[in-house]
Parts: structure tokens; sequence; C-alpha cells
């Protein structure tokens, strides 16, 4: 077994989980379907991340009149054999940016407590604020995308099934096909050390998903950061855009900051008595 399949299985696959959901259109079929999404832990709250276009496109649907159902978390990458949990797809509980012009495209929606002790239940370990890392070739020995391809997915009655891949990553230059925008790094598809012979023909199903750089010592992996949340590709270069996840843990951060100060402002701390003589 190889170093990178090592890390895939003793790491990676302990942050990333499925949506899973099914999409029914007007008058249509029902379609099986997932979103790549990993957790992360912000001031000890756990969230749930995928790329922002995957939520905008659901609501899409949502408002054209298509049903989602059958809402899902698929954690048993992380080394159980539990039972998918039950996922709420109230799509107004997430937040999202899907900025064109600068590439940002994150979405992230707050786990609630019994879905987090369910997760934990089964290993899920969420990327806090110790794993994020710049998203720059030169830090790292290797940078991979990590996540479950479409083309990996099928299903069987209610049983599905999905593949983890790792997809290691080169630093690419903006052409033509992919141009440089400024919240955005690229990388092009290099062959997969997890299984050379199993070439991924398209990432289609992994946006969202966690991209890493890995630090090794001594020929091995020794450690690693999450680096950046994959957005787009383009198929014919097999050229990959991800959006660097320091921005986005900064901008958590001051919202949050936001956010208290606001609620300090609505309900300010009651003044302690006055005790002094009248």
């Amino acid at each position: 077994m190889s170093h990178e399949e090592d890390f895939l299985r003793e790491n990676a696959n302990k942050h990333f989980v499925a949506l899973a959901y099914r999409v029914t259109p007007p008058g249509g079929s029902p379609a099986e379907e997932f979103a790549s999404c990993f957790v992360v832990e912000i001031e000890s709250d756990w969230y749930l991340l995928t790329a922002g276009h995957v939520i905008e496109r659901l609501r899409r649907l949502n408002v054209a009149g298509a049903v989602l159902s059958a809402g899902r978390l698929v954690d048993a990458f992380a080394g159980t054999s539990f039972p998918p949990l039950p996922a709420d797809l109230n799509l107004d509980d997430w937040a999202t940016i899907d900025d064109d012009e600068t590439g940002a495209d994150f979405a992230v929606v707050p786990i609630d407590a019994f879905t987090r002790r369910g997760l934990a239940a089964a290993g899920v370990i969420p990327l806090g604020d110790q794993y994020v890392g710049a998203a720059d070739f030169a830090r790292y020995r290797q940078t991979v995308l990590v996540g479950v391809p479409a083309e990996s997915y099928s299903v069987r009655g209610s049983v599905g099934a999905m593949r983890l891949v790792m997809i290691p990553l080169t630093q690419q230059a903006p052409t033509p096909d992919m141009p440089d925008k400024p919240g955005t790094t690229l990388g092009r598809m290099a062959p997969s050390p997890q299984d050379p012979q199993h070439r991924v023909e398209s990432v289609g199903g992994m946006s969202g998903s966690p991209v890493f750089g890995i630090v090794y010592e001594n020929g091995a992996p020794a450690a690693y950061c999450l680096v950046g949340i994959q957005s787009s590709w383009h198929a014919p270069s097999r050229i990959v855009r991800f959006c660097p996840m320091t921005w986005f843990i900064e901008s958590m951060h001051e919202a949050l900051a936001k956010v208290r100060k606001a609620i300090e402002a609505a309900d300010p701390p009651a003044s302690p008595p006055d005790r002094s003589d009248s």
C-alpha cells in the first residue's frame, strides 16, 4: 500500500462526507444525486461546507418546481458501517457565495447537535483553524484533490455506492480556457498514485471537495493542510480551479464577530445593582 493510500485512509477520508438526495422534477422521474462536502470547526461549532454553485443549482431547481427529498449524510468514509444520517434539505439554512468575477465559490451550513453527535460517532473529524494552510504549491510535497467523482456513484434500490479518490494536482498557470480569477488557484490533474490504472475521466460531482497540501518527512507524509475547495474544471485540459480556504476561514471569523456584536448591542448585559448608600 502506498504512502498516499495511507494518507487517504488515515486522514483525508475522516473529514469528507457526501450529501445525498433525490431530485424529482415536475412531471419527471426522480434522480439520485449527491454533493461532495467536508466538515470544518470554527469557534467550537461544526459546519458542513461545499461549493456555492452546488447549492445555488438546487435552489434554481426548487424554484422551477423540483422536489428535493431523501436527504442523507454519507459518513462511512471515516471507516464505520453506520447507515447515513438523515439530512435537512432546507436550502434557506445555507449561506452561499458564487461570484463568477472573483471565483469565490463557497456554501456553508451549521451542523446541529444531533447530527454532530452522529458524525462524531462515525469517526468524522472536523477541520479546525490549525489545519488551514496557504494555497501555495511550493509549500507542499504534494497537493491533492480528495472527493467522489460522479462516475463512481451508483444506486440500486435504496442502496448507493460511491468511491473516494485522491487526485494529485500540479501547479498550473492561467490559460484562455481557464483564465485567472483573483480568488482562486489552478491545478492540473496528474495520474493518481492511489490507483494508476483507474483514470478519473471526470471530476463532475467533486465540486465542494477539499484540496490538501501534504508535507513529507523522511519520504513519507507527515502533516497536511486544508488549502482549498474545488470549484470548477476544464475537461479537455484537465485543469481544476479551487478557492483558497484561508479567505473563507477569515471571512467566517469576521462574520461571527459581527453577529456577536449585533447580539450584544440588541441585548446589552444588565448593569450590576447600585449598592451605594443613598
